[in-house]
């Protein structure tokens, strides 16, 4: 008695060990327009295997029997016409060295078929199809190996559908343009089965790990995104005509947010050291965001283009940034593009502040048309990620003209202002060094007061100043500072 029960635990655990094979007979679980379907012009339907419009042999060894799926051809329409076939109770398991899988098919015309497997479950690749010669006779078992798949690599994932293309033709590895309607049929889909689940991954947006984060983090997953602690390089003064800018706080109040209608999918003002960034977030939106400005901005006379970035995820080789502006020249939609790559190139260029500061005839030309040259009517300004790149931070969005308010400004010993921001006044004083002159610049480079110190102190009187930002020019013996400062 004790081996007889052995024998059955051994058994038991051969069952186990292998994965069963269960074919799909169209009597259950599949339905027309349900998980049986059309597509490309294509007419699926279910009939039993004796209905008048599918006649012929049965060649051993196929045995179609009861309900079979039926698929009527277009001739009107495209080669690749295809249905599709949903998996319902299993995947199609094409992780086991056995990548086999056996139709019973129907066809009098004698063209090939092309099977595709799509829609793979934890990730792999997208695709991947075989094709599998008929003669045409009739009913007939045809067998796709997937180990010699001829487009989408030979697989190794779990496929939720299964794609039947009926005008192929093997030898020319070509589509078949149809010429009249032709009917074909399909029973008994054996393959091995799988499991409909997803597996746990760090890609399924669920924490079913020991991930710290969202799919981020512990002993199995990449590192969690880092955000900013801290504001990126105030950009340096610039007389107001000399920038356009798209956003930031450098050169007035938060400019873009009133300028620019950026996608509110990916992009949301937060607070970073007490200065407002712009944080991307595409971990559910795609890598394409942009923004549409309220006004049509002429940039003719720009020469530079700067942006600061965040890289928050952690560094994948391949990532890529990459900042586009589109030209729409008349109003007619976009004449003209051009676009910056630039490439993540080390673990050193993610969780830090960088900066794009390039001439824009470093931008690469996307329409044949004015391409950088063009800029009289800029309409959006567009962001593109690349290569796992979900989550950045950028501040300081700007064209300019490579001009300072100064340019023979040094470090003055000891300079300080304050108050700053200011309602009436700042004090202004440096260590050792003697301020000959202070001029006070709007944004705008319109220069609004002046005065003559001779001493190593000053106050500059904000009472009949506007609120806003003004530029402070400092002139001693050995040169000049540029302060910013703020009026409120």
């Amino acid at each position: 008695m004790m081996k007889k029960i052995t024998l059955l635990i051994i058994l038991l655990t051969v069952s186990f060990g292998y994965a069963q094979n269960s074919p799909i007979t169209f009597d259950v679980d599949v339905t027309v327009n349900g998980n049986w379907n059309n597509v490309t012009g294509i007419a699926t339907s279910l009939v039993d295997v004796s209905d008048a419009s599918i006649p012929g042999a049965v060649n051993a060894p196929a045995s179609p029997a009861g309900m079979v799926g039926k698929m009527i051809t277009d001739a009107g329409s495209d080669p690749w016409q295809e249905a599709h076939l949903e998996m319902t109770t299993s995947s199609v398991d094409l992780t086991q060295a056995n990548k086999t899988i056996i139709v019973d098919v129907y066809s009098t015309t004698g063209n090939d078929f092309l099977l595709k497997v799509i829609d793979p479950i934890g990730g792999g690749a997208s695709f991947s199809q075989v094709p599998a010669a008929h003669d045409g006779t009739g009913w007939e078992q045809l067998e796709f190996n997937f180990n010699n798949a001829t487009g989408g690599g030979i697989p190794n994932a779990l496929f939720k559908t299964l794609v039947f293309f009926p005008l192929y033709d093997a030898v020319a590895v070509d589509f078949i343009t149809p010429s009249t309607v032709t009917t074909t049929a399909i029973d008994n889909v054996t393959f091995i089965e799988g499991s409909l689940d997803e597996p746990e991954s760090c890609t399924d947006g669920i924490q079913n790990q020991d991930e710290t984060g969202i799919d981020c983090g512990g002993t199995t997953c990449p590192s969690c995104p880092v955000p900013p602690n801290v504001a990126p390089t105030t950009p340096p003064a610039r007389a107001g005509a000399d920038v356009i800018s798209i956003y930031g706080e450098a050169y007035g109040t938060a400019v873009g947010l009133a300028n620019v209608g950026w996608d509110p999918a990916d992009f949301a003002e937060v607070s970073i050291a007490a200065n407002n960034v712009l944080k991307i977030d595409v971990s559910s939106a795609g890598t394409f965001m942009g923004s549409a400005l309220s006004t049509v901005t002429n940039a003719t006379d720009m020469t530079y283009f700067h942006m600061d970035y965040w890289i928050a995820d952690f560094y994948v080789a391949g990532q890529v940034f990459n900042p586009k502006w589109s030209n729409h020249t008349g109003g007619t939609g976009q004449t003209d593009s051009f676009e910056y790559t630039r490439p993540i190139n080390s673990s050193a260029d993610v969780q830090t502040w960088k900066s794009i500061d390039v001439p824009l005839t470093a931008f690469t030309e996307g329409l044949a048309g004015g391409g950088v040259s063009a800029r009289e009517a800029l309409t959006e300004f567009l962001i593109t990620f690349g290569n796992d790149l979900n989550l950045a931070y950028i501040d300081n969005v700007y064209l300019h003209k490579n001009t300072t308010l100064s340019t023979d400004e040094f470090e003055i010993s000891g300079l300080n202002v304050y108050p700053n921001p200011s309602k009436n006044v700042w004090n202004v004083m440096t260590n050792n060094q003697t301020l000959n002159s202070i001029q006070v610049f709007d944004i705008l480079g319109k220069q609004v007061l002046t005065l003559n110190p001779k001493a190593n102190n000053a106050v500059i009187d904000a009472t009949n100043l506007s609120n806003g930002l003004y530029f402070a020019k400092v002139n001693t013996d050995k040169g000049s500072s540029t302060l910013k400062l703020i009026k409120n």
